[in-house]
């Protein structure tokens, strides 16, 4: 094993900082950062070398094994980061969104990309309590994909909208469900998602997503706060967004409402 090999593997484990733009910049710490640098590389050569010579270990395997260690333990602390964000902040979770931002992840991948055995291992850790719990029902988890490429399939403005509107909507904290099975010929056995969204002081709202438009029930009047319509067609995503939050505000300030006479009667 050439002695190269040692030191470049150091060297890409522990590339030196780059040097400050504008000679302004203190040089005191650029130079001790140099230098703690510097002494790391020499550590790892050192235990690299002894690896080799002690156990056969081949430097790179050991440097790529340590790394994927690593990484593999990034990604245990972003899953419990994600749960704890999600199953224990109290009174409201974080959005799929605002965690997917920072993660770098989709907002489908957030929504799944945790269990129960991370949100246990996060009580476990900080002693705090989860918010009742369940894993996601397989079968109605496939269902709403199927009926996902189905609106897809059917939608008439772009095949794409129904997809966007599932990312908005998840966004922002709703979560989709398959029609519950009724009498053939109603309602209930349409191809549609249905979407749901509780608020802290108990409001519960509901939005049905079908091929070409998303909407509450047709039997919430018009001057209701919980209205809602919108027609793919005729908004582009950003629109549903800007919809999407002008209506959770109207939410917001029913839920706030609603709590205020609760208090009220007691």
């Amino acid at each position: 094993m050439s002695r190269d090999t040692f030191t470049d593997v150091a060297a890409i484990v522990h590339p030196f900082p780059q040097p400050p733009d504008s000679p302004a910049t203190d040089l005191d710490g650029y130079h001790a950062a140099c230098q703690e640098t510097e002494q790391d590389r020499q550590d790892t050569i050192s235990q690299l070398r002894l690896g080799w010579e002690e156990a056969d270990l081949d430097p790179l395997v050991s440097a790529l094994t340590s790394a994927r260690r690593a990484k593999e333990d990034a990604e245990t602390q972003i899953r419990h980061l994600v749960a704890y964000g999600r199953e224990f902040v109290q009174p409201r979770p974080y959005t799929l969104g605002d965690l997917a931002e920072a993660a770098g992840m989709s907002v489908s991948g957030v929504r799944t990309g945790y269990d129960h055995h991370d949100v246990d291992a996060v009580a476990e850790a900080t002693g705090a309590r989860a918010r009742e719990w369940r894993a996601p029902d397989a079968t109605d988890s496939a269902v709403v994909t199927d009926l996902l490429s189905d609106l897809a399939r059917r939608c008439q403005s772009d095949p794409a909208r129904p997809g966007q509107v599932n990312d908005s909507l998840t966004a922002a904290g709703w979560t989709p469900h398959a029609p519950d099975a009724r009498t053939p010929g109603t309602k209930a056995t349409k191809r549609y998602i249905r979407w749901e969204r509780t608020w802290p002081n108990g409001t519960t709202v509901t939005l049905y997503q079908e091929a070409n438009h998303v909407s509450a029930s047709g039997r919430i009047a018009d001057t209701d706060p919980r209205r809602f319509t919108l027609d793919y067609a005729d908004n582009d995503p950003q629109q549903l967004d800007t919809q999407l939050a002008e209506f959770t505000r109207r939410i917001d300030n029913l839920d706030t409402a609603r709590a205020g006479r609760t208090q009220q009667r007691v």
